[in-house]
């Protein structure tokens, strides 16, 4: 279990320093001092009862800043009777006691002695924050050392705990390859049973989270995830539940067991809905779709221009920030890649660069001086043997002060591989689909 950040933890480092120096304080005072050579054992119990006493005293005013576990503070709490019995007993001893004069310069200097070598031994040189000095050259970008983290690793292993599931389920950060989704189940708990009816092992991960359970399922070495959580917005005298599941990608032994459980339970006990996410897909265009969305939005401002580049589309567009008061300009960079998803980014290959490092960019001519880019579609793709093939229909309106006019004009774009072309045709409204349609085609497929 990872323990919070704001706990304070016991430093018994410090308790040992304390003891060494009330020790060392103790032997030098019995060096220098005649008065104090005759009880030694009385300066050492004095030394134990401070250490219980610091100890005690230390993990007490931590109590409201640390989650140490009951166990420990019933142990804390029980040096509190044996420190009180130590010092009755050296009361009772006492016969005259006294701590001579030198012992008030001695174990001062004793303990600031001690509390200088534990600092410098136990100091870790890497916590410490080393600031930069401007006049010396910083490492190049290119020479850092580079750690490579797959995908894989950066979803599932979030901390000491195992798995965060607000990660695993989480379409946009998750890295399964496809995500079910079950709402409105009414037995959801019979879930299991008809995994173990495929034989996949289940195993419960972690402690439960608000309620939830993470649930692991294995088959022959292969891992994928599920989550029960309970829907709130059901009846009480009906309560139904949400199923989450994750599976992974190279798991298709597995996958395919747990797809027939889900099979087998709906038609046992029908769910309100089920859908298949596909997560590569969905991660590939949401970019794009979210850039689509946002042209309907009054913000959006001037279409300052396209261009192409080796089969990659860019956009720059100005739009207005209301909280700057000023316009922001941003460029979309997508492209088509083989199984005819608009990817926003280059993971697949890189631009080819000229001799000055950048690449050519060929601007597509636009029919007004000054317009907006206010719609995108997709036109129907009739070739059913070519599915790298994507044909975008872009609307522009023309601008005149800044302010939208009834002018509109359209340009086609045929993106395929590594090359696009463009046509001003006239397209008819029935050959077209909108950009949110063509993403949930592509990325959620539904199950009841």
């Amino acid at each position: 279990m990872t323990k919070p950040l704001n706990e304070a933890q016991a430093n018994y480092g410090l308790i040992l320093t304390t003891f060494a120096s009330l020790i060392l304080g103790s032997l030098l005072t019995l060096l220098f001092s005649d008065a104090f050579s005759n009880d030694l054992p009385q300066t050492l119990l004095i030394a134990l009862i401070f250490s219980l006493l610091w100890l005690t005293f230390y993990n007490i005013k931590n109590y409201h800043q640390s989650s140490v576990v009951k166990g420990k503070k019933y142990s804390v709490l029980l040096l509190l009777p044996i420190t009180g019995g130590l010092i009755w007993y050296l009361l009772s001893q006492f016969n005259g006691y006294s701590v001579p004069l030198s012992a008030i310069v001695i174990w001062p200097a004793a303990f600031i002695l001690v509390y200088q070598v534990a600092e410098s031994l136990g100091a870790p040189e890497d916590d410490k924050f080393v600031f930069h000095n401007g006049a010396e050259p910083r490492t190049e970008f290119n020479n850092l050392h580079k750690v490579k983290i797959s995908k894989e690793q950066i979803a599932f292993h979030i901390d000491n705990d195992g798995l965060d599931p607000q990660i695993i389920f989480n379409v946009e950060k998750t890295g399964a390859s496809h995500l079910i989704t079950i709402h409105g189940a009414n037995a959801a708990d019979k879930f299991s049973d008809y995994l173990s009816g495929q034989k996949v092992i289940i195993e419960a991960l972690g402690i439960p989270i608000e309620g939830v359970v993470l649930m692991e399922m294995q088959f022959n070495g292969s891992k994928g995830y599920y989550q029960i959580v309970d829907d709130l917005d059901s009846p009480e005298s009906k309560p139904l539940c949400s199923i989450d599941i994750a599976l992974l990608e190279n798991s298709d032994q597995l996958n395919q067991r747990v797809e027939t459980a889900i099979t087998e339970m709906l038609k046992a006990h029908t769910p309100l809905s089920a859908k298949k996410i596909d997560v590569v897909n969905y991660q590939s265009m949401l970019k794009f779709h979210m850039y689509v969305k946002r042209l309907k939005d009054k913000e959006n401002g001037s279409l300052d221009y396209l261009s192409t580049c080796e089969g990659t589309l860019e956009i720059c567009n100005s739009s207005y920030v209301e909280l700057y008061n000023c316009n922001l300009q941003s460029t979309l960079t997508s492209w088509v890649n083989q199984n005819g998803l608009i990817r926003t980014d280059r993971a697949d290959d890189e631009l080819q660069a000229e001799e000055n490092g950048k690449p050519q960019l060929n601007k597509i001519k636009l029919h007004f001086a000054d317009c907006c880019l206010t719609d995108i579609q997709l036109i129907k793709n009739k070739e059913d043997n070519n599915n790298s093939c994507i044909k975008l229909h872009l609307t522009l309106t023309e601008l005149n002060d800044g302010e939208l006019t009834d002018k509109n004009s359209t340009l086609n774009l045929r993106m395929e591989d590594k090359s696009i072309s463009v046509s001003t045709e006239a397209i008819e409204q029935a050959d077209l689909i909108s950009v949110a349609q063509y993403f949930e085609q592509k990325t959620v497929q539904t199950l009841i």
